[in-house]
């Protein structure tokens, strides 16, 4: 079903959604504006769900909003070595591309708790801000990031053994449809820089797997989760501890 702007700007409609509730939209009059500023940042928004097409009546103070929030998510991915995109663009709707919705899930990325459920949609919590300062607020303990005093940069070597990591991480995550392996991913790279400052270097000689597994130290992980770190992460990490162990 196709549904066409006053602009003529034309997308299609999710099989099943019913026109008449969204022909008030039809007014927008800067919609090719909004969906080539999508395209631009690599969305794919040919077929769209109802509820998206109020997207397509932001006024000119909106679009702005959106475009620096579309390059943000941009900059977390390359940062966090996420692809956090393909999520946003599994639940489209006007909601998640707000400054206050990205900012929700910066503060989740943060403290290493979850913001996607394993079906790869946001966690409910990120919709309302009761409900989040509740979520955040109830979060156990053991499932926050753990901080503790260290230094606030990274210095060249440290730097060095965070880049190969996130460059690693990149790899397991690429072309990644798995919500949960993205959540995993992101809890690491979350608590990683706080992990490198507190190794003093030990991975000189026990290499860096075992900073993934203190990257996940306090983040609750169900059977899914730890199958995934056993079988998709751990593996393109090799216990070089052992060696050590035997001397070699």
């Amino acid at each position: 079903m196709e549904f066409k702007f006053q602009d003529n700007t034309k997308v299609g409609l999710n099989e099943g959604v019913d026109l008449t509730k969204f022909l008030a939209n039809r007014k927008a009059v800067q919609a090719q504006d909004i969906k080539n500023l999508f395209v631009k940042h690599g969305y794919n928004i040919q077929v769209v769900p109802g509820s998206f097409l109020k997207t397509f009546t932001m006024d000119a103070k909106e679009i702005h909003e959106l475009s620096l929030v579309l390059e943000e998510i941009d900059t977390l991915e390359e940062q966090k070595g996420i692809n956090l995109k393909q999520v946003f663009e599994a639940n489209l709707s006007i909601q998640i591309f707000k400054r206050v919705f990205l900012e929700r899930i910066k503060k989740c990325l943060n403290m290493g708790i979850p913001f996607i459920n394993s079906d790869n949609s946001f966690v409910r919590a990120l919709y309302s801000s009761s409900d989040f300062e509740d979520f955040v607020a109830t979060m156990p303990t053991s499932e926050k990031t753990q901080v503790s005093e260290a230094p606030d940069t990274l210095d060249e070597e440290d730097s060095a053994v965070k880049y190969d990591i996130l460059r690693e991480l990149g790899k397991i995550n690429e072309n990644n449809d798995d919500g949960t392996l993205t959540f995993v991913v992101s809890s690491i790279i979350a608590n990683l820089d706080n992990v490198i400052k507190n190794d003093n270097k030990n991975y000189r000689t026990l290499g860096t797997r075992h900073l993934i597994e203190g990257a996940l130290q306090g983040i609750s992980l169900d059977p899914v989760m730890q199958s995934i770190v056993d079988t998709q992460i751990l593996e393109n990490f090799p216990d070089q501890s052992l060696n050590v162990e035997r001397g070699r």
